[in-house]
């Protein structure tokens, strides 16, 4: 449903859902207040309602040769995450960047095809999550899926019977999972200190305080990374562990491979692990805000927050312009490495920003010097983000865009940036007022 909200909320388009499933399946789509209908029917709705965009996200649908007829009756056809032979019919496909998507062959077809993490579907916006609880246990978060086929929650609550008491375990139990209250009281019967997560619709929650997660692999992998939540992928079929083993290599988590093929051993080994070492929790908690963030919805196209700006002001002040600089160059270049962007249209956009940005600063700061009565962190960081969103305009105008309608929206962007400029100068501010750690004593 992440789609249809997003399409709703954020455009103002609605969404009728034809489903290939039960009333369980449904319940949930029409309390989110989207229309429901039976896929077989989906034929004559498309006849009476004449919609503007059909979007096929599912492992059922049309054939290719059904959906070259339906493509008669609507605009714009659209195919997420598809490996049928009906996406050759579609006018868009949107996959994220996972092996079977780049090996698809597109031979005889007009499909315009979008592959990168930037097109991952993300049920929940990190951005809105509720903070950690403070002194919280270390958390481990058990997701196997709204219906969990396999039968994988009450496998990792026996395998993880071995694990150290003081870690907190939550197992969330699906909407569509069969038999969910005797599911519950097995679980709870391995062992006293398990607590288990039903009738959410929101795990916003739970990711928020989650230190590891172990997950079968899914749309849930994806909110995962994007909350910056260690995960320990388990691949219900060979294609989810090839499309875990991306996230894995990204360094976002760890994958275990098809879960049929695991002994409970080695799902506990994993865990413990990854909860033992925090260092590698936390390398794997900023890549997956990295590379995932280009998939959270901004207010505007265009718009983000620029929180790389702290870090550049920071060193600036701090260590000097050369410093700064291979910092910025070193994000940019990594950043678009990791996300498989390297000279990209969007790499170009982002080096150029940061350029900009980079040379607004270094001119002030050398001019003015730091401290200085005329700027501080706030009024640089504001200049700083209308550098960076010149820039970017300026490289969109040439080349991109090359068209003066483009400047019709210096005003919609400009307002963001100095609101966003304003917020991380005031962070910026408050951390150069912290006092640097110390060095460490020497002997001699």
């Amino acid at each position: 449903m992440s789609e249809a909200r997003a399409l709703r909320d954020r455009e103002g388009i609605g969404s009728v859902f034809a489903l290939n499933g039960t009333g369980d399946a449904a319940a949930p789509i029409r309390k989110a207040g989207f229309g429901v209908i039976g896929a077989s029917h989906l034929g004559s709705v498309l006849a009476a309602e004449a919609p503007d965009i059909l979007i096929l996200d599912g492992p059922a649908g049309p054939s290719r040769g059904m959906l070259e007829k339906l493509k008669r009756q609507v605009a714009v056809t659209a195919v997420i995450d598809d490996g049928h032979e009906r996406r050759l019919a579609a006018d868009f496909a949107y996959y994220p960047a996972v092996p079977g998507a780049k090996t698809l062959d597109w031979s005889g077809s007009n499909c315009i095809t979008r592959i990168g993490w930037e097109w991952s579907l993300l049920g929940l916006n990190p951005h809105t999550s509720p903070p950690r609880a403070q002194n919280a246990r270390p958390t481990l978060l058990v997701a196997m899926g709204g219906s969990d086929p396999l039968g994988l929650t009450e496998r990792a609550a026996q395998a993880l019977s071995g694990l150290c008491s003081t870690f907190r375990i939550r197992f969330v139990i699906g909407a569509g999972m069969a038999d969910r209250e005797q599911v519950v009281a097995r679980i709870t019967a391995c062992r006293r200190n398990y607590e288990t997560v039903e009738g959410a619709d929101d795990l916003s929650t739970e990711y928020a305080n989650a230190d590891l997660a172990l997950c079968a692999f899914g749309v849930t992998a994806y909110e995962l990374a994007a909350h910056g939540v260690p995960t320990i992928y388990l691949g219900l079929t060979e294609d989810h562990a090839r499309s875990a083993s991306a996230f894995a290599e990204a360094g976002m988590g760890l994958s275990l491979g098809v879960a049929e093929h695991l002994a409970n051993v080695d799902i506990l080994n994993a865990v413990q692990t990854l909860m033992y070492n925090a260092s590698t929790r936390r390398r794997m908690h900023n890549i997956g805000l990295s590379l995932i963030d280009a998939a959270i919805p901004s207010p505007l196209p265009g718009v983000k927050p620029g929180l790389a700006n702290i870090v550049t002001l920071v060193v600036l002040v701090r260590h000097g312009w050369a410093t700064a600089a291979w910092v910025t160059a070193l994000r940019v270049v990594v950043g678009s490495l990791l996300v498989g962007q390297l000279f990209a249209p969007g790499f170009f956009l982002s080096a150029t920003g940061a350029v900009a940005s980079l040379l607004t600063l270094g001119a002030l700061h050398r001019f003015f010097g730091w401290p200085s009565r005329w700027f501080g962190p706030v009024s640089l960081s504001i200049l700083a983000a209308i550098a960076h969103l010149a820039g970017q305009l300026l490289v969109a105008r040439l080349w991109l865009i090359p068209h003066d309608g483009l400047y019709l929206l210096v005003p919609v962007l400009a307002i963001p940036s100095l609101l966003f400029g304003t917020t991380n100068g005031l962070i910026a501010a408050h951390l150069l007022h912290l006092p640097l750690p110390a060095a460490p004593a020497t002997r001699r």
